[in-house]
């Protein structure tokens, strides 16, 4: 099970934001010259855990944006690495040329490259060998690069009130690599860096991804960034300019179990035995709305406030559709049973073993008990090395993985068997530390679709329906180059900032 859940990727997914440009290989005269470039330390929750670097080279003929991140995570007491680096090449006027991204996460490597092609932005992305490519229509104002809108910024940063409203391009911006960003001067403030006071202007910055809106604040001199802060939900994350031996010094880590876990204010005592739950979610922050949740087969909304939700979680009773010996999968469903870059369900091994899984039965819930028992056992090393997700077919070969692995590896299976599935990412409970009770952590499943009925199923805790302790948060079809796009970015307002009441059990 994943604690942290998509922790370390929604980081990813926010210093994405923050950054822009990539550490280059080449540095000879030749290829132009360095006109900025600058090391930050890097903290998150006040713990060290890395450095950045920013950079910035320039020819005759294009401007090349650099940024290089690496940071350590920690997990249940397991480091987990994760290194950013992103390139994006412009003309010396601004137009846009290519970018490239590549997130390295404990010995998988995902890469993202973005072209113009005439009036879309191509972006391909590849993992363990296999490609997706996706084609975006640019937006009738055009857009610009991160590196390009500080570049627009640092005319106006004597001049306080002034604001720059951009579309930005993200590769790590969910459903859409276009984001809305608004830039807007402060006015002076001496801040500390290098291990000095330093003079800087000071810059809010805010980036809307979907519905959820990102802000930090900048501190910047004429050169660039001095220092960014980002807070939201339960995340704080600190760069600061320091000497190239001060950033680079080894650091600890950032301890990822102190925003993991959720203690509610009233417990849920015996969810196994549960039928039937009502909780309330809410955000400790009150100025921050509160996300809507998926509406599932056992999941539904009763009443929300501005800053609050109330659901009621019912369990299913596999009565219901156990007897179903056959089914229709509508055409709304196609989706949910096409192989993609992690439910790759066509790659031959994967194919193979679904093929292959032992079943006495063609009932659909039949096929799908039998495919998730073999899950636990093909994923027979329970680990948290697995910062992200892996692809079905990595997991089937590595036999490695946690909560995430055990979802995509079952989804992609039941596709093969021509079941449509999705995964479903959420909290449910984990066991007490600290003398607690019961606490719920951040966790991922996989729903099978039987005659109409979304099914929950987690291969990881063994549970088949699932108990009235999972609830969730998001629901993805997986069907893209993330496969959490539309979720990452609610789920990111959530770790963290989240209280869980228990209105009602039974």
């Amino acid at each position: 099970m994943k604690n942290s859940l998509q922790g370390t990727s929604l980081l990813a997914l926010v210093f994405a934001i923050l950054f822009t440009g990539s550490l280059w290989a080449d540095a000879s005269p030749s290829a132009g010259k360095i006109t900025f470039d600058r090391y930050y330390t890097v903290e998150f929750q006040d713990q060290r855990c890395g450095y950045a670097r920013t950079a910035v080279r320039e020819s005759a003929d294009q401007i090349t944006s650099l940024t290089y991140l690496r940071i350590t995570l920690r997990q249940l007491g397991q480091d987990m690495l994760m290194v950013f680096k992103s390139t994006s090449h412009e003309t010396p006027d601004g137009k846009f040329i290519s970018m490239d991204q590549t997130l390295y996460t404990n010995g998988a490597e995902i890469a993202k490259t973005a072209l113009l092609d005439g009036q879309d932005l191509v972006v391909t992305t590849t993992l363990f060998g296999r490609q997706v490519v996706e084609r975006f229509p640019i937006p009738p104002d055009g857009f610009v690069t991160e590196s390009a809108a500080e570049t627009l910024i640092k005319p106006l940063l004597d001049k306080p009130g002034q604001r720059l409203k951009l579309t930005v391009l993200s590769l790590e911006g969910g459903s859409s690599p276009f984001l809305p960003m608004t830039l807007e001067v402060i006015g002076p403030e001496t801040i500390s860096a290098y291990g000095q006071a330093v003079s800087a202007t000071k810059v809010a910055v805010t980036v809307t991804m979907g519905s959820v809106e990102f802000s930090s604040i900048s501190w910047c001199d004429r050169e660039g960034p001095i220092a960014t802060r980002m807070q939201f939900g339960g995340f704080d994350i600190f760069l600061c300019a320091a000497s190239k031996a001060q950033a680079r010094k080894p650091s600890g880590g950032a301890n990822l179990d102190i925003i993991s876990r959720i203690v509610p204010k009233v417990p849920l005592t015996d969810s196994a035995k549960a039928r039937r739950a009502v909780y309330r979610l809410k955000l400790k922050d009150p100025q921050a709305p509160m996300a809507d949740l998926p509406q599932t087969d056992m999941q539904q909304t009763l009443a929300r406030g501005a800053d609050y939700v109330d659901i009621e979680v019912i369990r299913q009773d596999h009565q219901s559709y156990a007897s179903v010996t056959a089914q229709q999968v509508p055409p709304e469903l196609a989706k949910y049973l096409k192989s993609t870059l992690y439910l790759d369900w066509r790659t031959p091994s994967v194919t193979a073993a679904a093929r292959q899984v032992p079943c006495d039965s063609d009932k659909p819930w039949d096929v799908a008990l039998a495919l998730w028992k073999y899950v636990d056992q093909a994923v027979y090393t329970k680990s948290l090395g697995v910062v992200y997700f892996d692809p079905a077919s990595k997991v089937l070969a590595s036999g490695k993985g946690d909560c995430t692995e055990h979802a995509v590896l079952l989804g992609a299976l039941a596709r093969a068997r021509g079941l449509p599935s999705r995964i479903v990412v959420g909290l449910t409970q984990v066991p007490a530390s600290a003398g607690r009770r019961m606490e719920f952590g951040y966790h991922a499943w996989t729903e099978v679709w039987i005659d109409g009925t979304w099914v929950s199923l987690d291969a990881a805790l063994r549970q088949a329906p699932v108990d009235v302790g999972h609830i969730a948060l998001g629901v993805s079809a997986a069907d893209g180059s993330d496969p959490l796009r539309g979720v990452s970015a609610g789920l990111a307002q959530m770790i963290g900032n989240l209280q869980i009441e228990v209105l009602q059990q039974e």
